[in-house]
C-alpha cells in the first residue's frame, strides 16, 4: 500500500479540488504511480485512503472532503512545506539518511513528540535538546530553543487564523500533539471548517475573471498593499494588479501581480512571461486558484534570474481569504475540559 498512498498523495497535492477513488485510480494507473492485478482496484484505493485516515487521524496525509471524495490534509502538509525533498516524514523516519538530513523545527518537534515523548507533553526547550542530540536539528543560531518555541507558537496562531486545527497544542511551554488530546467535537469542527474552505474555493472558481481580480485586489489591500489597483484588460502585458507593499514603514516594494482562475496547474512559461513583463524595480507575484508545476516553482526561484517570483496557490489563497475574513466569518469555540487532577489533588482544592 505504500506506493498507492504515496501516489495518491502526489496526485491530491497537484489537484485544486477533492477527487474520488475512481479519479485517483485513473491517474495512478495512467502515470504509472501504482500497479495492480486486483479485480476491484477502485475499491482498493478507497479502502487504503479510508484506512489511512482512520489509523492516523490528523496525522494522516488525507482527509474526507465529502461523500466518496478525498483531499490532502493541509494541516499535515504544513509540516512538510519546509522540506527539501518530496519524501514523506515516514520515509525519512525509517531511512538511514533521515538521521543525517536536518529537519525543520516543526518536523523535529513532531518527531521528538512521537518517538521520545510517548504521548506525554514536553517543554519546547527539552524538545530542542532531544532534536539536537539526535542530529535531527541543525541550527546556527545562538538560541535554538527560542526559535523552536517561536515557530511552534507562530504555526498554531496561523492555523487558528485560517480556521484550521493545528497538529500542536502548547500550554505554559509544554507541547503536545493534538491528535492525542482531540475530542470528537473538535474533529467535527475541523471537518466542518475543511468543508467550508472547499466551498469557498468553489465559489471563487465560479467568479468572473474580472471579479476574481477584484477579490485578489481586496485581499492584497488587507495584506498591506497601498496604491493597489487593477490594470486595464489589455494595457499592461498580462499584469492584472499593481501596488506597493509597505514593510514596517521602512521598505516599499513595487509589486506586479498576475492572477489566473484556473483548474490546471501553472507552468514554467507563465512564470517566464510574468518576469518578462516586470519593469525596473518591480517584483512579481503570481496568484492562482490551482497550483504550480514543479517546473514553475523552479522557474520562480531560478538563481540566474534578476528577481524571484512569489507564488500563491489555491490553498494559500484560501488560507489568506479565511485569515482576513473575506467570504467567511470565523467563530471561536472555547471547549471546557474537566481537570481530573484538580479533584485528585487536595492541596489544589484547599488553595481555593
Amino acid at each position: 500500500m505504500g506506493n498507492l498512498t504515496e501516489g495518491a498523495r502526489i496526485i491530491l497535492a497537484e489537484s485544486s479540488v477533492p477527487l474520488s477513488a475512481a479519479q485517483i485510480l485513473e491517474q495512478l494507473l495512467s502515470r504509472k504511480l501504482w500497479q495492480t492485478s486486483g479485480k476491484t482496484p477502485e475499491a482498493t484505493v478507497g479502502a487504503a485512503l479510508y484506512t489511512d485516515i482512520k489509523k492516523y487521524a490528523n496525522g494522516s496525509f488525507f482527509v474526507k472532503a465529502g461523500k466518496g471524495l478525498f483531499a490532502l490534509n493541509r494541516n499535515r502538509e504544513e509540516l512538510g512545506s519546509q522540506k527539501k525533498t518530496n519524501t514523506t516524514l515516514t520515509a525519512r523516519h525509517n531511512s538511514e539518511q533521515s538521521n543525517q538530513t536536518p529537519l525543520s523545527f516543526l518536523e523535529c518537534a513532531e518527531r521528538v513528540l512521537r518517538e521520545i515523548a510517548q504521548k506525554n507533553p514536553m517543554h519546547y526547550k527539552t524538545i530542542t535538546t532531544h532534536a539536537i542530540e539526535n542530529g535531527w536539528l541543525q541550527s546556527n543560531g545562538l538560541t535554538p530553543e527560542a526559535s523552536m518555541g517561536a515557530q511552534i507558537y507562530t504555526y498554531i496562531k496561523r492555523c487558528e487564523s485560517q480556521g484550521r486545527r493545528s497538529i500542536f497544542s502548547i500550554n505554559k511551554g509544554y507541547v503536545s500533539l493534538t491528535e492525542w488530546i482531540g475530542s470528537p467535537l473538535e474533529q467535527q469542527i475541523e471537518q466542518h471548517n475543511e468543508n467550508v474552505r472547499q466551498e469557498l474555493l468553489n465559489r471563487v472558481m465560479n467568479l468572473e475573471p474580472v471579479d476574481f481580480e477584484k477579490l485578489v485586489l481586496r485581499l492584497l489591500i488587507c495584506m498591506g498593499f497601498s496604491q493597489a489597483e487593477q490594470t486595464k484588460p489589455s494595457g499592461d502585458h498580462g499584469i492584472d494588479v499593481k501596488g506597493t507593499l509597505n514593510i514596517h514603514d521602512t521598505i516599499n516594494l513595487k509589486l506586479a501581480v498576475q492572477v489566473k482562475r484556473w483548474k490546471n496547474n501553472i507552468q514554467a512559461p507563465h512564470i517566464q512571461n510574468l518576469r518578462g513583463s516586470l519593469r525596473t524595480y518591480e517584483q512579481g507575484l503570481f496568484v492562482t486558484t490551482s497550483d504550480f508545476s514543479k517546473g514553475a516553482k523552479e522557474e520562480a526561484k531560478r538563481k540566474d534570474a534578476h528577481c524571484d517570483i512569489a507564488l500563491i496557490n489555491g490553498s494559500k489563497l484560501i488560507d489568506n481569504l479565511v485569515k482576513y475574513h473575506l467570504g467567511v466569518t470565523l467563530n471561536r469555540y472555547h471547549l471546557l475540559t474537566l481537570k481530573d487532577s484538580f479533584f485528585d489533588d487536595n492541596e489544589e482544592l484547599d488553595a481555593t
